[in-house]
């Protein structure tokens, strides 16, 4: 896994296409605001209160389809990983490995060493792990990669990580939006991973295993 600001320059005198294209969807769609994402008067502001319309047209970080993405890109706390795999089995193995890889890049945190979460900065870190060779067997939501994706979430959350999937076609509802599936959508094939935060309380519903190991590290959170 590399920086990602030195992986785009890289791609760029490479004049690789799809690297741009991954560049656009991370730096236009991922760092910028989508009215159908529904985040004016749901989302919380760290500060207190929810997002306001006049923040959301100007663009704040904090109504970004992810308001913590851009921090990261720029204190250069984003990794990220072009892997030629097309195995879904594969990629599920290669994904669980960056894992730990991803606990010791710098800067090197362990929330369950530590026993506590990660706090700002060292909580921006994030890392994309992308697939352009993957292709899924028909257009719209893959049940293979829903699949190892369900797999993988709760070996995740036992590290005190969080893990996203993202791909053209993925049908997960907008959790502030739930009538707007395209949230995770995606040119290629991609995992983000990333460190449990409180406002995972949203991803992580009270019957799955996950839950008892989020109330543990943010407890007063849950509710």
């Amino acid at each position: 896994m590399q920086k990602y600001s030195e992986a785009i320059r890289a791609a760029a005198d490479a004049g690789r296409a799809d690297w741009a294209q991954v560049q656009r969807w991370i730096e236009r769609f991922i760092c910028g605001t989508s009215a159908l994402q529904g985040v004016v008067g749901r989302r919380d502001h760290p500060d207190g209160g929810k997002v306001t319309q006049a923040q959301f047209d100007a663009g704040e970080k904090i109504a970004h389809v992810c308001p913590f993405v851009r921090d990261s890109i720029d204190n250069d706390l984003f990794y990220i990983e072009e892997s030629p795999l097309t195995s879904p089995l594969q990629i599920r193995k290669l994904v669980l490995s960056r894992a730990d890889d991803f606990i010791r890049a710098e800067p090197a945190f362990d929330p369950i060493a530590q026993g506590r979460a990660a706090t700002m900065p060292v909580a921006l870190k994030t890392m994309l792990i992308w697939f352009p060779n993957y292709q899924s067997e028909k257009p719209g939501a893959d049940k293979k990669v829903d699949q190892i994706f369900k797999w993988m979430i709760t070996e995740f959350i036992r590290k005190g990580l969080m893990l996203g999937q993202f791909y053209r076609g993925c049908a997960e509802a907008s959790v502030h939006n739930p009538p707007w599936r395209k949230v995770l959508t995606a040119p290629y094939l991609a995992f983000a991973l990333r460190y449990m935060q409180p406002h995972d309380k949203l991803f992580i519903p009270a019957d799955t295993p996950g839950f008892p190991i989020y109330q543990k590290m943010f407890a007063g959170h849950e509710h």
